[in-house]
């Protein structure tokens, strides 16, 4: 008789820390660590991954909490296992992404990195031959940098992005990398339409990628939360959902 109560007890117990485990699980929020890269990710204005993010892990029943650093903190603080996630983000095997995270099976968004230039400086590439005698920009540590040397071609380096469009704009540079748009997202906020009007990309893609959620190893939340993610991110692109907050940017009228 007492064995029986013992492992009925035994049981209770073992099912009211499910429970608890359960219910601690979807009631703190999945915390995420990103950087500013509008309009996929920004503190400052709407980012539409953010959005995308939410509305995925709420229809599955958590919440989600944006935490903004450098990107190279946000990358080290999920992988030491100090937050669950951070997007979006290219797989690289030179970083050993693939084991130092579980990477999400569904990409998050397609990306382009283009080369932007002025109007009335038109060019045309088909082969990084082509791109010889043009005056390039490139930003320290992005990796812009290492294809174009790869291919044995002279990079103009800065700190960043703005830094390099305002060079574009002033006629320093003759052709600026950028994904297309956050390189638009940079041309409408810093420039007057009157300088917008005078750039333009070229159609040809530099790099043409897919982009990823990288999930913790070392985060308790991790592997569970990767599988929440690629099941919630199946049904809001059958829904169409996905597809409408991706065409309010890429139909922006303003762009």
């Amino acid at each position: 008789m007492q064995t029986t109560v013992r492992k009925l007890v035994t049981v209770i117990l073992i099912s009211v820390f499910s429970l608890l485990v359960k219910a601690e699980s979807n009631t703190t929020p999945v915390n995420f660590s990103i950087g500013e890269w509008p309009p996929y990710t920004s503190k400052k204005t709407t980012a539409y991954l953010e959005s995308i993010v939410e509305e995925i892990f709420v229809s599955q029943g958590y919440d989600v909490e944006f935490n903004y650093y450098p990107w190279k903190r946000s990358y080290e603080k999920v992988r030491l296992g100090e937050s669950v996630a951070t997007f979006p983000w290219f797989i690289d095997k030179d970083r050993k992404d693939d084991q130092n995270f579980f990477i999400s099976e569904q990409s998050i968004t397609e990306a382009n990195e283009v080369f932007f230039y002025k109007k009335d400086r038109p060019f045309d590439w088909q082969a990084y031959t082509d791109l010889k005698n043009l005056r390039i920009g490139g930003v320290v540590g992005y990796s812009h940098v290492t294809r174009l040397k790869n291919h044995g071609l002279e990079v103009n380096l800065v700190s960043s992005e703005h830094q390099m469009f305002l060079m574009l704009a002033a006629g320093r540079l003759d052709i600026v990398p950028a994904n297309e748009q956050a390189g638009w997202h940079i041309i409408k906020e810093h420039f007057p339409k009157e300088k917008q009007a005078l750039l333009t990309f070229h159609a040809k893609p530099l790099m043409q990628e897919s982009m990823r959620v990288f999930f913790s190893r070392q985060h308790f939340q991790g592997k569970h939360m990767s599988e929440v993610f690629d099941k919630g991110i199946k049904q809001l692109k059958a829904s169409g959902r996905y597809q409408e907050l991706v065409d309010k940017v890429i139909n922006d009228p303003s762009r």
